[in-house]
């Protein structure tokens, strides 16, 4: 930085570099220098239009409004989305089933079993899952059967003994069978 010819030094004025440095010269670079300054401050603050600065005052208010809406934004999407990541795996309880079963139809109910299933929760393991289990073989048993019934298969015989063993496994909660039934039209 010593031979920089682009860094002013005290006492050196316009000139370049270290030729200003001898004693000589110094007083004649003050009195440039100080010349230099005052010309400098002048031409520092340019005019500037006051519809611009408003501008830009407004742009950039606007800008960290967007980005305080966008960083709430981005914690809300990761605030919800969270216990749905932690639970994607789990296994559905037999109240979820029944649940599903009368909201969103059997077909709901059916996926749920077999969710549970690949998960390894079967109605051998825990005797809650015997009944949603069971209204959900008798769904699928029964839907099978109308389709191979009504083109006249005679596989729809092998649907009708699942449908009939399944509501065996209903207990007290065979009157769905009849409401499926009623649901898909089977005789």
């Amino acid at each position: 930085m010593a031979n920089n010819p682009y860094v002013r030094k005290p006492g050196t004025g316009n000139t370049a570099g270290a030729a200003n440095t001898t004693g000589a010269n110094m007083a004649a670079g003050n009195t440039a220098n100080a010349a230099n300054t005052a010309n400098v401050t002048q031409q520092a603050a340019p005019y500037t239009h006051p519809v611009k600065e408003k501008k830009y005052r407004l742009l950039n208010a606007a800008i960290i409004i967007m980005t305080i809406i966008l960083f709430f934004m981005i914690v809300g999407l990761v605030v919800s989305t969270s216990p749905r990541t932690e639970n994607y795996y789990d296994a559905n309880s037999a109240d979820d089933l029944i649940r599903k079963m009368n909201y969103s139809g059997y077909q709901r109910l059916v996926e749920g079993k077999y969710e549970n299933e690949v998960l390894g929760y079967t109605a051998d393991k825990n005797e809650s899952f015997v009944v949603p289990y069971a209204i959900a073989d008798y769904y699928e048993a029964a839907f099978n059967y109308r389709g191979y019934a009504g083109a006249g298969d005679p596989g729809a015989a092998d649907y009708k003994a699942a449908m009939d063993k399944a509501r065996e496994s209903m207990g007290e909660y065979a009157y769905i069978a009849d409401d499926i039934d009623e649901y898909l039209g089977v005789d």
